[in-house]
């Protein structure tokens, strides 16, 4: 005889673990209920086998959590609490598997003890009723070990009605109609299948292979039958307590048994539903996950102090199942499951989902500011439709995107949630009709004014809402379009047409695409562009988003003039004819601004430095009134120009003379040289010589010597890269 198991509470156990020994069973005590999956009204085996086949199999999956204890009288049969609808399910399936792969699962079905040598019970034990227990027993017998083509009994689980042991008193046991229900349903998901994908997913299922990715359960040892409060001392595989949240179930059914009906068919509802919604890309995800976070909700939701809601924030505490009633949480659930299972693209809005992946399964305070008003919504009007549903859900989506919604300290020390502020708008709601909401002193002047273009679309709601989402999808806007609202007067063909226009212009990849765009907007000489970069000295061209909103908002009038015109940006460009304009080459040559990578700039007035990145370490190109001065165009020997005041100076690597070049408006352009900014360097001897190219002396430093005026730039520069590059062929 094979020694026995006895599961031990905090361990992690396969199907092979639990389903073995030769005495060794799992037992349904008579304090449970039916098995119901089965049920057509219920319908959960299909989705649930469908989920079995989807999972990735590279790695262990933990099911969930089952409840159990062992008695005195059959110390070696398990009697099982919780985790029957699933572990029926996936003995079932074990069954119809065996079948189907000529036996390959039989141990895990019955001992070779109890075939040979007992009578032959399976490792299943339905004693919820005599009828189920025997037949759970025939079943395994007659049906699931019958593996050979030549010696199968029965083809089909159809004909077991007509077989002899199928006794009459299993025709009236309700258990036994939804096994067989489910045996059909299973049956059916595996016509097709090859028998290696069949063996795959019995192998998986079932931890027969040991060392092998498998699924397994968390066991929770409840020590007896009535010990269900004891539920905070079991550690999980990590070693680390399991939360509250994960050991409520049987506390809360305990509690409120006698004053709910059919409570653990409605819990059983909840774990469901929530396995069947887990992240199948996340093979840490369990149906346990999804449910914990479901609950915090709940705490959140009915938080009526902030000490409270920043308490269930941060679970600090265990669940307050006496003060928050199971029925309270079932109504929050169904409204919950209504609003997870929305399709919410059609608004660009993110489906509802606990699954995020940077915050282990939980809500970022963004989602809560959108779940949670929602929620209330729906529990406060019992007639909102789908569509009511989304529009109210999408107000809230829109404002989590753009504003902070953290919690945070008010002035006088006190801890502001803005999540609890939001759930309150929905008191102050005269109707379901979000509308309503278009003059609330709660809702922000941005999310007003949408409420107030729909308001006067009536006619046209649809169409309007439609509108409205197209104009938030523009990327730069981050759904605040009050500025292209109010220039609309509530004309949806308005607001189509800067929608469309804003798209053409601006839609894409900033970096790269619409360097044509910003000499555009350059030859409309704005003050307010460039774009001023908050707590720094350069400027902009435009390169984040938030960036453009600013240049949006406070040129608002001025950027839909530009909208409106028919010039084009290539006409634009083409025109531009200003050559004393500081940004003249900018505008006239797309390569400079392609080489600077993040559209940054110094703007002097005459001078322009447009930078490569942000700082001057990196590349850059100084533009003085318009003509561009690159690094090292005066020669290897000096070093790059930079700006002085209304000048550009250069100082020489290895010599004691800098080049200044002057602009004065009246007169034009000087190049001067000269002696003593850099004392430490070595003297140039030949300086005097370069009266040959028309300098005169000048008081400047040691020794200073100036050009005469001149009145073309080009012939200017031209004149002072002469000069540099003579010094560097010169020498001493």
């Amino acid at each position: 005889m094979n020694r026995n198991i006895r599961l031990e509470g905090g361990e992690n156990y396969s199907l092979s673990t639990l389903f073995s020994g030769d005495n060794d069973k799992v037992v349904i005590p008579d304090l449970q209920r039916d098995y119901c999956w089965g049920n057509e009204d219920v319908n959960l085996v299909g989705p649930f086998i469908d989920s079995l086949m989807e999972l990735d199999k590279s790695q262990n999956l933990t099911m969930g959590l089952i409840y159990g204890y062992y008695d005195e009288l059959c110390p070696n049969h398990l009697q099982l609490c919780d985790g029957q609808q699933r572990l029926t399910t996936l003995f079932l399936t074990l069954g119809v598997l065996n079948r189907l792969t000529q036996g390959r699962y039989k141990t895990l079905l019955m001992s070779q003890y109890e075939l040979q040598e007992d009578d032959n019970e399976p490792y299943l034990l339905y004693s919820i009723r005599e009828s189920s227990l025997y037949f759970i027993s025939d079943l395994v017998s007659h049906y699931f070990l019958q593996t050979d083509e030549k010696d199968k009994k029965l083809m089909s689980i159809n004909d077991i009605t007509t077989c002899p042991w199928y006794l009459n008193s299993y025709k009236t046991d309700p258990t036994i109609a939804s096994i067989v229900s489910a045996i059909i349903t299973i049956e059916e998901k595996f016509l097709g299948k090859s028998m290696e994908n069949l063996i795959e997913l019995g192998d998986f299922i079932s931890g027969i292979e040991g060392g092998r990715p498998h699924i397994d359960f968390l066991y929770y040892d409840m020590k007896n039958r009535h010990n269900g409060e004891e539920t905070f001392v079991v550690i999980n595989t990590t070693g680390e307590p399991l939360t509250a949240n994960q050991n409520l179930k049987p506390v809360i059914i305990e509690q409120y048994r006698d004053t709910i009906n059919c409570i653990e068919d409605k819990w059983e509802e909840m774990e469901t539903w929530f396995w069947q919604n887990r992240d199948k890309t996340e093979k840490t995800h369990t149906s346990d996950e999804g449910m914990s976070e479901f609950l915090r909700c709940v705490r959140l939701y009915y938080a009526d102090t902030v000490d409270n809601y920043v308490n269930s924030i941060e679970d600090k505490d265990r669940f307050p199942y006496k003060t928050i009633s199971f029925k309270q949480i079932y109504d929050l659930f169904k409204a919950y499951r209504r609003i997870y299972e929305l399709d919410y693209t059609e608004r660009n809005d993110l489906n509802v989902n606990y699954n995020n992946k940077n915050n282990r399964g939980k809500y970022t305070s963004e989602q809560l500011y959108s779940l949670l008003p929602t929620l209330r919504y729906v529990m406060h009007f019992a007639t909102v439709t789908d569509n009511d549903i989304k529009r109210f859900y999408h107000i809230f989506f829109s404002v989590a995107k753009y504003q902070n919604v953290n919690n945070s300290r008010t002035k006088e020390g006190k801890t502001d949630v803005p999540i609890m502020r939001a759930m309150q708008v929905v008191d102050d709601m005269t109707d379901k009709d979000v509308l309503c909401l278009r003059d609330s002193a709660k809702l922000n002047d941005q999310e007003k004014s949408k409420l107030s273009f729909i308001w006067n679309n009536l006619e046209n709601r649809e169409l309007a809402e439609m509108s409205i989402v197209n104009a938030e999808n523009i990327v730069l806007f981050d759904r605040r379009i009050k500025t292209v609202l109010d220039w609309c007067d509530n004309s949806i063909e308005r607001l189509d047409f800067y929608t469309k226009k804003i798209k053409t212009l601006w839609w894409g990849d900033c970096r790269n695409n619409i360097d044509p765009l910003r000499r555009a907007l350059l030859t409309c000489q704005w003050n307010l562009y460039p774009i001023t970069v908050e707590n720094k000295s350069h400027k902009t061209l435009g390169w984040e988003w938030s960036q453009w909103f600013t240049f949006f908002t406070k040129n608002d009038i001025l950027v839909k003039e530009f909208l409106e015109s028919n010039l084009s940006i290539d006409d634009r460009i083409k025109q531009f004819d200003d050559t004393n304009n500081p940004y003249y080459s900018i505008i006239k040559e797309g390569k400079y601004l392609g080489e600077s990578l993040w559209k940054n700039l110094y703007d002097y007035g005459n001078i322009i430095i447009l930078m490569e990145k942000e700082r001057a370490q990196a590349n850059y190109c100084i533009f003085m009134n318009g003509i561009p001065y690159p690094k090292h165009e005066l020669g290897g020997g000096w070093k790059t120009p930079w700006r002085w005041e209304n000048l550009l100076y250069c100082n020489h690597t290895h010599y004691d003379l800098t080049i200044d070049y002057l602009y004065d408006e009246k007169n034009g352009y000087q190049v001067l040289i000269w002696s003593g900014k850099n004392k430490s360097f070595i003297p140039f001897k030949s300086l005097s010589e370069v009266s040959s190219y028309g300098f005169e002396k000048c008081e400047k430093g040691r020794e200073g010597w100036i050009s005469h005026y001149i009145c073309d730039v080009n012939e200017a520069k031209a004149l002072a890269i002469k000069v540099a590059k003579w010094i560097d062929s010169v020498g001493n």
